[in-house]
């Protein structure tokens, strides 16, 4: 990946993983931290992904359809974001110290979370997962807006195009 973006100069690399189950190993932090500086030396803009919420109870696309056929609320289902933020904590605390000049962090929990603190597995009826840690698509565009507001940040005029989706 490192060496595809330097040869095709690209301008920005999005890192995503499930950070989750990577950044308790030892030398995550060191891994990470060697692949953004090599991107950054080649004055590669780096944008780490914060993890989504995790359903740790099975697929909230199941949940939603059992809790319809049960006649609950489908706006309720969801993971409360302070457990959350619980799980990513240790993650969230590297990307913090590894964000800084060429490197920024996008967290999606803003598209997700609503006023009540619950990362909610449904919008407009549609489910946002087609697993427990994986958005459906319309999970992915609920965060269209997002991603484009931090294009518009990252991207300056001169680098913009008129033609561009």
């Amino acid at each position: 990946m490192i060496n595809f973006a330097l040869a095709k100069r690209v301008d920005i690399v999005f890192l995503v993983g499930r950070w989750n189950i990577y950044c308790h190993e030892s030398n995550f932090e060191s891994d990470l931290h060697r692949t953004i500086t090599k991107l950054s030396d080649a004055h590669i803009r780096v944008v780490i992904i914060r993890d989504i919420a995790e359903f740790r109870y099975g697929n909230p696309t199941l949940q939603l359809a059992m809790a319809a056929n049960l006649g609950r609320d489908v706006t309720r289902v969801g993971v409360p974001f302070a457990d959350h933020v619980r799980a990513g904590k240790r993650c969230n605390a590297i990307f913090d110290r590894l964000t800084g000049g060429n490197v920024s962090v996008f967290d999606p929990a803003t598209a997700f979370v609503d006023k009540t603190g619950l990362w909610r597995a449904e919008y407009g009826g549609a489910s946002m997962y087609i697993d427990a840690h994986h958005l459906s698509v319309a999970g992915s565009l609920r965060l269209q807006s997002l991603f484009e507001a931090l294009f518009d940040r990252l991207l300056s005029p001169a680098e913009q195009r008129e033609d561009a989706p």
